[in-house]
């Protein structure tokens, strides 16, 4: 699959049958070039997100550890090697323990500046994703019983060994939509009560522990 932006430039990107696979550290360094070329500069990464290149720059923070270290992976100029100036930490602003701000990238600066803000868009993103997870187990309603309500309904992997990842947990990550959708139709929506017995097994009375089990329940009426 060919992922195209302005200019006639464009980013190849490997596509299976469970969708595009997972953007990797070649990737971001592939993108990185490329802005540079179209730009003529190192790209700093308002410039990047202007260009609409993939893979997002989110996801190139998160892959490569900053901005600054992507681009030295990629071999280009840093903000640093151009002389930036650090701008003073702000008053009230709160470091982690161990963190000093002038040893921060700008990006991380920008981040730490933007905490709040970055924090409840964080939490905005997730709910819309839980939202629209909801409504795609609504539509299809339970496997066995037909329940259509969202808070009784869970995703069940019908192979347990093509499963990714929870859908929680990448809904709670910020994976996009088209990972998600790709996940779910791994799955079979089952409400609580009928996935307890998809997963429930009987105890099997001819081994030592269904005798146990048998001769704890026949104290427990003798009694």
């Amino acid at each position: 699959m060919w992922v195209g932006f302005g200019g006639g430039h464009a980013l190849k990107y490997e596509a299976g049958t469970s969708g595009a696979r997972m953007v990797t550290e070649d990737d971001c360094i592939r993108a990185l070039r490329e802005a540079a070329q179209l730009l003529g500069d190192s790209p700093t990464k308002a410039q990047y997100e202007n260009l609409g290149l993939t893979p997002a720059a989110s996801t190139i923070l998160r892959q490569c550890g900053g901005w600054n270290d992507a681009k030295r992976l990629a071999g280009l100029e840093t903000n640093h090697s151009r002389g930036s100036r650090v701008e003073p930490k702000p008053d009230g602003l709160d470091l982690p323990d161990g963190i000093e701000w002038d040893e921060l990238s700008q990006d991380q600066r920008w981040h730490y500046r933007n905490r709040e803000r970055n924090t409840a868009r964080s939490l905005q993103r997730r709910r819309r994703l839980r939202l629209w997870v909801n409504e795609q187990t609504r539509e299809r309603g339970c496997r066995e019983c037909g329940e259509d309500d969202p808070a009784c309904l869970d995703l069940h992997h019908r192979k347990p060994v093509e499963k990714e990842m929870e859908i929680s947990t990448m809904v709670t990550s910020g994976y996009g939509k088209d990972r998600l959708r790709s996940e779910i139709e791994k799955c079979d929506v089952l409400c609580a009560n009928c996935h307890r017995k998809e997963h429930y097994e009987r105890p099997d009375l001819r081994t030592t522990t269904g005798v146990r089990l048998v001769a704890r329940l026949r104290n427990t009426y003798k009694s």
